[in-house]
């Protein structure tokens, strides 16, 4: 029974060099994930303002409100 337990341990464990590996591959991922949230929240908060039209128009030039064959600045 207790060669049974020991033989399991030792043979479902994974060698040392594959679980550095699988532990460098998931440190490698999270830093570039967080390396790169700020700037996915930046973009989807971009989207979703720009598709609700939120803010003022920032245009460079707007039609001159009494004749509207011109333009002027914003």
């Amino acid at each position: 029974m207790v060669q049974k337990i020991i033989f399991n341990i030792f043979i479902t464990r994974k060698p040392k060099d594959e679980a550095r590996q699988n532990t460098s591959k998931k440190l490698l991922l999270f830093k570039i994930l967080s390396a790169l949230s700020p700037f996915i929240f930046l973009l989807v908060l971009e989207l979703v303002l720009r598709l609700f039209n939120y803010g003022t128009d920032t245009s460079l030039f707007v039609k001159y409100p009494p004749d509207e064959r011109f333009m002027v600045m914003n």
